[in-house]
């Protein structure tokens, strides 16, 4: 066997293996907290008065779950089948307002807030409401569980080589991204140094979707590290003419 190939196949391997162990790490404590709600509540051991507590931690770990459940199927489904990327004329304006307000409950806890700025016309986008809104709540979500503070979202349409693209713009004003880490922020499974050592949950695949979401439909993503501290992401899609 070629030395590059064996290489190739170690390198395969290590990455597997550290996806296996990242996903495990980050779903093995809701399901813990919440089977430990639930045998508390079914034993009759949670006193009366705590009952609504555990019966909302529960919820909020099941809820959790689920969503990290969500983002590692939705992985697999971009990585297997191109019959879930079909398109329809989506108003990303109007995406925005329903993202905003499905988040703002997880912003509260994180000590998060909203400042949206959508002009009054925005181009429509060729693609798919499903897949642009998940990409979209992903880059907002990581603002919100990585940053907190005040999370700016706006809207912008420009031309860009002979096409125009709507530009979907998340800044932050959190600790950023160590600049050694910086190429690696786009990459599925990836996890900063600083929100490993902060504890955040998350299983790394929410920025890696967003970036491929937007190339399914002639965009991109990038972010940017203003001189004066946070992280922007911006998601570029393809409009219509």
């Amino acid at each position: 066997v070629p030395v590059c190939t064996g290489r190739r196949a170690a390198r395969a391997t290590a990455s597997e293996r550290d996806c296996v162990a990242s996903v495990t790490h980050d779903l093995k404590p809701p399901i813990a907290v919440a089977l430990s709600a639930g045998e508390s509540r079914a034993k009759g051991s949670v006193p009366a008065d705590r009952v609504a507590a555990y019966g909302a931690t529960g919820a909020k770990e099941a809820r959790r779950l689920a969503y990290s459940v969500e983002r590692l199927l939705m992985l697999a489904g971009l990585e297997s089948a191109q019959s879930i990327v079909r398109s329809e004329s989506i108003s990303i304006a109007g995406i925005i307002p329903d993202i905003v307000a499905r988040l703002s409950p997880l912003a509260e806890t994180r000590g998060a807030s909203f400042e949206v700025a959508i002009p009054a016309v925005v181009p429509a986008v060729e693609a798919s409401i499903v897949l642009v809104e998940s990409a979209i709540d992903g880059v907002v979500n990581n603002a919100i569980k990585y940053a907190g503070g005040l999370i700016r979202i706006a809207v912008k349409a420009e031309r860009r080589r002979n096409h125009g693209v709507v530009i979907v713009t998340v800044s932050d004003k959190g600790p950023g991204v160590p600049r050694p880490e910086r190429h690696k922020l786009f990459e599925p499974f990836y996890r900063g140094s600083r929100a490993i050592q902060s504890g955040v949950q998350g299983t790394g695949i929410g920025l890696y979707l967003s970036r491929r979401i937007a190339r399914l439909y002639g965009g991109d993503a990038r972010a940017r590290f203003p001189a004066d501290g946070g992280t922007t992401i911006e998601l570029f899609f393809r409009s219509i003419p």
